[in-house]
């Protein structure tokens, strides 16, 4: 695919990306003679880390006629996000709509979302009054980033008068702009609606985290420090990242040490993109239907993928679930087997963590590593597997609970609970072929058949995989979600259509009812009076910010065998709401009608 390149080279041009070699980029961007130089160049450009790069992306906007080229350098230009970037992505905005180009203009108001630098908050407000409709749609759209009482007041006025015969005046009575079937003033009624909408929604969020902190920080008062402790995410990874400790097989699983040189029984966490390293089998995207990339059709059907194309299978054209990625060009062949196609590839030991800070929590930070293996070859044998453990740290920062994510469920135990390595690497027994993550050495049975019990093996007699020994890297997740093309967006499976696990954002526990009624430690919802729950995301999702609402589905130290086990949670936070929202409301309600009367 075009745009490629290995990550490795893309993180050296980051490294050592001047202004210059900006510049030669851009010039590449819009040359017609070098067209299919296109991609590469924007490619790189997204990697140099120059906050004043996005004049030259405005200067170069105005030079080019092609939309697809405006489109790069404004979606580059929003990548910033700092006052300068947003002054120039204003500007490109202004321009389109003042030579009638309404469609153009109004579609890059979507990219303004991105813009939430504490610096352009004032700009904004200003702007909010501004003679000119588009210059107020671009305010409208950004201002949902910033939740206070003051910008609530202005979208909640411009509402009410923006579209009225007073405002019309206000502003020289400019005659009605027309987007397809729809205003300019249609557009701004629209992009108003949705940004009360979206702050309503921060608000009640900020003080949901604002009752909550107030009641943690009752209980302890080093709570907000907590969060903060740490210079960087990667420090607060490293500190506590898992030692883990391979198993060899038990009465099923894989040994693939019968190559000399590859010096692990099982397979290990890698990073994702060596799966793209066999320049002779290259594994596909697999699209449901046609899409337009880079001015080129792929699919539908299979789509090769080279080194470094999986930076940017999370572009919107190939990101969704119905595509999958395919893993087995790697083993074609008659005498290649699913092992030996893996052998063939650059192999990197990996683990990918995020880190979650929420200061109203008991627990107010959780770490999650996330570990990506090639091939299950256990139970259900697919390519592309996907497990985590997350650890949640208290109020003084100090570790506190870890949950082990076991295929499709998880167990939680206090720190003092678990195996330690060097005193603050929790031990992780990865089970033979499967992958699970167990926090002891053992032998776990499932699934009762006529024919016995299936074990997974997870004993950790094997290698060992250990940060403080530097046998893996450690990569943020967060700094591959500042890139909206990257992997981690993506929504497919990853290896094969119908078994292979999904990324991070969309792995879950007890994705249905069937798997939730096989598992050893199926989990319950605290907050729904300790109904089984079904499909909550590790990662967290839109409602569940973060992994703490995943954690609380699984008793602490002592699994629940049942709903009884469980305690249900009341949230005094929730019932806060409903008085202090919904009885003012009643109450007003009732005195109208008592007026009426």
């Amino acid at each position: 695919m075009p745009g490629e390149y290995p990550h490795k080279v893309r993180k050296r041009f980051r490294e050592i990306a001047s202004r210059s070699d900006a510049l030669y980029l851009l010039d590449r961007l819009l040359g017609p003679a070098q067209k299919k130089e296109h991609a590469f160049a924007y490619t790189l450009l997204k990697e140099v880390a120059d906050q004043d790069l996005s004049e030259l992306f405005e200067e170069y906007f105005y030079r080019t006629a092609d939309q697809d080229i405006q489109n790069k350098l404004f979606n580059l230009m929003t990548r910033k996000n700092s006052l300068r970037a947003f002054r120039n992505a204003r500007g490109c905005i202004n321009q389109l709509f003042q030579q009638g180009r309404d469609d153009e203009a109004i579609a890059y108001l979507d990219y303004i979302v991105r813009f939430d630098h504490p610096d352009i908050r004032s700009e904004l407000i200003t702007d909010a009054s501004s003679a000119s409709n588009i210059v107020r749609a671009v305010s409208y759209v950004a201002l949902r980033n910033y939740p206070d009482m003051e910008v609530r007041s202005i979208i909640d006025n411009a509402l009410s008068s923006e579209f009225s015969s007073a405002a019309d005046e206000a502003i020289g009575n400019s005659p009605s702009r027309k987007r397809g079937q729809q205003s300019i003033d249609d557009i701004l009624r629209e992009i108003l609606k949705t940004g009360k909408r979206e702050l309503e929604k921060s608000w009640l969020d900020q003080n949901d985290r604002k009752i909550r902190r107030e009641r943690s920080e009752e209980d302890s008062p080093q709570q907000a420090e907590a969060v903060t402790a740490y210079a960087s995410d990667l420090e607060l990874a490293a500190q506590y990242a898992p030692h883990l400790l391979l198993s060899g097989p038990g009465i099923i699983g894989v040994d693939i040490r019968e190559d000399p040189d590859y010096p692990y029984t099982d397979y290990i966490p890698i990073d994702v993109n060596n799966v793209t390293t066999n320049p002779e089998k290259k594994i596909n995207i697999n699209l449901a239907t046609a899409v337009l990339y880079n001015e080129t059709t792929y699919g539908p059907g299979d789509v090769p993928l080279g080194d470094g194309a999986l930076d940017i299978i999370g572009d919107a054209v190939f990101r969704s679930s119905a595509n999958y990625l395919d893993f087995s060009p790697l083993w074609d062949g008659l005498f290649t087997t699913v092992s030996s196609g893996y052998k063939t590839l650059s192999l990197d030991p990996t683990v990918y963590f995020k880190v979650f800070r929420n200061a109203s929590k008991e627990n107010s930070i959780a770490v999650q590593y996330w570990f990506f293996y090639y091939y299950n070859d256990w139970l259900n044998d697919h390519p592309g597997d996907w497990e985590t453990i997350t650890i949640f740290l208290n109020g003084s920062g100090e570790p506190a609970e870890v949950a082990f994510s076991t295929h499709y469920e998880a167990s939680r135990y206090s720190w003092a609970n678990i195996e330690l390595d060097n005193a603050t690497h929790a031990k992780v027994y990865i089970s033979n072929g499967g992958h699970g993550s167990y926090y002891q050495s053992g032998n776990t049975s499932y699934f009762d058949t006529p024919l016995g019990n299936i074990n997974d093996n997870h004993m950790g007699d094997k290698e060992v995989l250990s940060y403080v020994g530097a046998d893996y890297t450690l990569i943020d997740l967060q700094e591959l979600e500042s890139t909206d093309e990257n992997w981690i967006w993506f929504e497919g499976r990853w290896g094969d259509e119908d078994s292979a696990s999904q990324g991070p954002h969309l792995r879950t526990d007890a994705p249905t009812a069937n798997d939730w009624g096989l598992a050893n430690n199926p989990p319950y919802d605290p907050y729904n009076m300790c109904e089984p729950r079904y499909q909550a995301h590790i990662y967290g999702d839109a409602m569940n910010n973060g992994p703490w609402y995943w954690g609380a589905g699984y008793g602490l130290d002592t699994p629940w065998d049942s709903a009884d086990d469980c305690e249900p949670i009341v949230d005094s936070v929730e019932s806060a709401f409903s008085w202090n929202l919904f009885l003012p409301a009643l109450l007003g309600a009732t005195l109208s009608a008592a007026r009426a009367r």
